[in-house]
């Protein structure tokens, strides 16, 4: 498995949902440094979950989106409740969540948490709240290197909630990328476009395109994210 959290992680994760089933739910937090494999890891909790059977809503924090109002939670459920963002609707929600949870066990999985918006947030804890006793886990993403979401809140910090932390990838992790490989990873992690990768290296872009995708895929890091410079700096490349 090529990733910095090992199998560890994801069996912790899958310990979890196991004790979801029996009626114990839980809200999981998963966050480390930027590359750390944090995307990948709930990736392959969730591709286990959808061999097991359960139900998925998935959603993806952007700063785009960070503005629109319900914009994350209309990536987990296309009907929300009618009514605004208030107690009423928190109740309604959770309602729509529960009787999901009663046809298969539930998993609620955002990533980049730290790119929600503030009535999002807000719906989001109001489920961490109250489903202690359902057959639901709610796993959220996001990156120490960013600010924690909505004003005041750590989420590390409120109760019931289960932390998982991603340390960086390691040398030997990236010591698995060839020569070119790693000249192309070590130009993108120090912020140039596929275009400026091209040109220095006298490439086509969709070479570069090509390149990074592989790269990508043997660090287990998912594209949105920055690669950690330091470790190719100091990694030679195989």
């Amino acid at each position: 498995m090529p990733l910095g959290f090992g199998r560890a992680k994801l069996d912790e994760l899958v310990d979890i949902y196991n004790e979801a089933l029996s009626g114990r739910g839980h809200t999981v937090l998963i966050d480390g440094v930027v590359g750390c494999g944090r995307t990948t890891l709930l990736r392959q909790f969730t591709e286990y979950v959808a061999e097991c059977g359960g139900r998925i809503l998935s959603a993806t924090g952007s700063p785009a989106g960070h503005t629109t109002p319900l914009g994350l939670l209309r990536q987990l459920l296309d009907d929300l409740p009618a009514t605004g963002p208030d107690e009423r609707f928190h109740q309604e929600l959770h309602a729509v969540l529960l009787r999901l949870a009663e046809e298969r066990p539930l998993v609620i999985a955002v990533d980049d948490l730290q790119y929600a918006d503030e009535p999002s947030l807000n719906a989001l804890l109001h489920v961490h709240r109250r489903i202690g006793s359902a057959a639901v886990v709610l796993v959220l993403t996001t990156s120490e290197a960013a600010a924690q979401p909505g004003p005041g809140v750590d989420l590390g910090d409120l109760p019931h909630v289960r932390r998982i932390r991603l340390g960086p990838l390691s040398p030997e992790q990236t010591a698995r990328l060839t020569e070119s490989e790693h000249r192309i990873a070590v130009l993108a992690a120090r912020g140039h476009t596929n275009r400026e990768i091209s040109v220095e290296l006298d490439i086509p872009v969709d070479a570069v395109e090509h390149h990074l995708t592989r790269i990508y895929r043997k660090l287990g890091v998912d594209r949105e994210a920055a690669l950690p410079i330091e470790l190719f700096l100091a990694t030679p490349p195989c």
